[in-house]
C-alpha cells in the first residue's frame, strides 16, 4: 500500500466520522442544548468504535501498530456500517435517560466515573503484554 493511499485510508473515514457527528447535532431535540462541537466529539466516538476497530484489528487488540487497513471487499464495511448504527442507537438511548428520563439528576459524577472506568479497561487491554486473547 503506497504512503498516499494509507493516509487516505485513514483520514477520509476519520473526516466522514467526524461530519456524521456534526451533522447529526441539529436532528437532536433543541432543548437538550448540544452544539455542533459536541457531536464532533460523537464522531470522534464513532471513528474509534465503528471504523478504526475493524480497520485496524492488530492495534485494537494490544498488538503492533500493524500495516494498512484491510478492507478490499463489501462485507467489511458492512460490518462497520452495523457498529455504526449500533453506537448510534446507544448513544441516543444514552442521551435520551440523560436529557428527558433523568432530566433533574445531576449525571455528572456518575458519566465521569463510568467514563474513567471504560477508557481504564480499554488502555489496560491496548497495552497489555501480548497473550491470548479470546475474541
Amino acid at each position: 500500500m503506497t504512503g498516499g493511499a494509507r493516509i487516505a485510508g485513514r483520514i477520509l473515514p476519520a473526516i466522514l466520522c467526524l461530519a456524521a457527528g456534526w451533522a447529526a447535532m441539529p436532528l437532536l431535540p433543541r432543548a437538550w442544548g448540544l452544539t455542533r462541537a459536541q457531536g464532533l466529539f460523537a464522531g470522534v466516538a464513532l471513528y474509534s468504535v465503528a471504523y478504526a476497530r475493524v480497520a485496524f484489528p492488530a492495534r485494537s487488540r494490544g498488538g503492533g501498530p500493524g500495516g494498512g487497513t484491510r478492507f478490499a471487499a463489501a462485507p467489511v464495511w458492512a460490518l462497520v456500517l452495523g457498529r455504526a448504527a449500533l453506537f448510534g442507537a446507544v448513544l441516543a438511548a444514552i442521551l435520551y435517560a440523560v436529557f428527558e428520563l433523568y432530566r433533574g439528576l445531576d449525571m455528572r459524577w456518575h458519566l465521569a466515573t463510568f467514563v474513567a472506568w471504560v477508557l481504564a479497561d480499554d488502555l489496560t487491554e491496548r497495552f497489555a503484554p501480548t497473550r491470548s486473547r479470546a475474541v
